[in-house]
């Protein structure tokens, strides 16, 4: 039987996500899931969905047609060299599948 603790874990769950559209949510997600391939930290990554947010509140890139791994890459590439653990670009590119020339223009966007 679920205890009091579970149910009010799974409404908080709900209720959060509820907040986030399909395309944050599948943002998130793919930061969290590139993770263990570039071998980031956890305050990376709360950092990379910090900026996500920051991003998405702000429509930094509302019109522009920059693909979901290209905007991941740009995230992720700022959120590693604001911490104290940077990955090189090469590394980032490699993991989200992109090229330079399209993380630099998303990147300048941000």
């Amino acid at each position: 039987m679920n205890s009091e603790r579970d149910v009010i874990k799974k409404y908080v769950n709900w209720v959060g996500s509820e907040k986030m559209d399909e395309k944050q949510r599948k943002m998130t997600s793919f930061i969290s899931s590139i993770k263990s391939t570039l071998n980031l930290k956890d305050p990376t990554i709360e950092k990379a969905k910090e900026i996500y947010k920051e991003v998405i509140n702000k429509d930094l890139l509302a019109g522009k047609n920059f693909s979901f791994n290209t905007q991941a890459a740009a995230i992720l590439f700022i959120a590693t060299n604001l911490s104290i653990y940077p990955k090189p670009s090469s590394e980032i590119l490699k993991a989200t599948q992109t090229t330079l020339k399209a993380m630099n223009q998303c990147f300048k966007m941000i």
